[in-house]
């Protein structure tokens, strides 16, 4: 069985939150983006939509979740994750507070554009055509 010492969690604490970040955020707005995508896909006024999500029952609520939120979950534990990997050791060798930001968050969003074809594939699949 997969475990996790309390070392491995404190080291790796910024990619666990920003996982557990992107998780909350998916399963809270998936139902809202569902609405606005159905309300757009078929051309119809917001409260068909909500009629239409309805009429399919709590159990397909989530459905189509997964895919996002592993898009998702994976690019922000990275995004947070990296951006801590990479300031703390340039803090540690003395340069500028402001610099190691900036620098932190110039790599963690460059490391995170690899991942920008899934949000486009999730978009193409999403339409019928």
């Amino acid at each position: 069985m997969f475990s996790l010492d309390h070392e491995t969690v404190r080291r790796n604490r910024e990619f666990i939150c920003g996982w557990g970040a992107a998780t909350c955020n998916i399963l809270v707005t998936f139902p809202i983006n569902k609405i606005i995508f159905r309300q757009m896909l078929h051309n119809v006024s917001i409260m068909a939509a909500v009629k239409q999500i309805a009429s399919e029952r709590i159990v397909h609520l989530y459905r189509g979740v997964l895919p996002p939120l592993c898009q998702k979950s994976i690019s922000v534990a990275l995004m947070f994750g990296v951006y801590e990997k990479c300031k703390t050791p340039l803090l540690a060798a003395h340069v500028d507070p402001i610099l190691s930001t900036i620098l932190a968050a110039i790599t963690a969003g460059s490391i995170e554009c690899v991942l920008l074809p899934f949000e486009r594939l999730q978009t193409v699949l999403q339409h019928e055509k």
